[in-house]
């Protein structure tokens, strides 16, 4: 049963690596994460809930599922703060192109108001 436990946490710690490469391309500008990503990263957390609940007891009873737990954790922390520098980049994004459509608008006011007065 310990190596059945052991093969979850390692496949889970492997997909967690690749949501953490695809979201620091996606904040160097050489890739995306979209919803799909999210949905994908949702998947290993969602299996690994269960196996968090009794983490404490699985590390006394095998230390190598400890350290795998440990890893684990390491990459969750690694992703949400990811996350978070994914979210404020969008969050800047969305508010330039705000400001960009604002005098968009108002240059398209300003040629109006130029045509009517020729």
């Amino acid at each position: 049963m310990p190596h059945i436990l052991r093969a979850q946490v390692r496949s889970a710690n492997d997909r967690l690596a690749v949501s953490i490469a695809q979201i620091q391309a996606a904040l160097s500008g050489q890739g995306q994460f979209q919803e799909r990503d999210v949905r994908e990263l949702s998947a290993p957390v969602a299996e690994m809930a269960p196996l968090l609940e009794r983490a404490n007891i699985l590390r006394n009873f095998d230390p190598e599922l400890g350290s795998l737990l440990d890893t684990y954790i390491a990459r969750l922390a690694e992703i949400q703060l990811g996350l978070d520098k994914l979210r404020v980049m969008l969050l800047t994004t969305h508010s330039s192109l705000e400001s960009s459509q604002t005098q968009l608008h108002a240059v398209s006011q300003w040629a109006e108001a130029y045509r009517q007065t020729r």
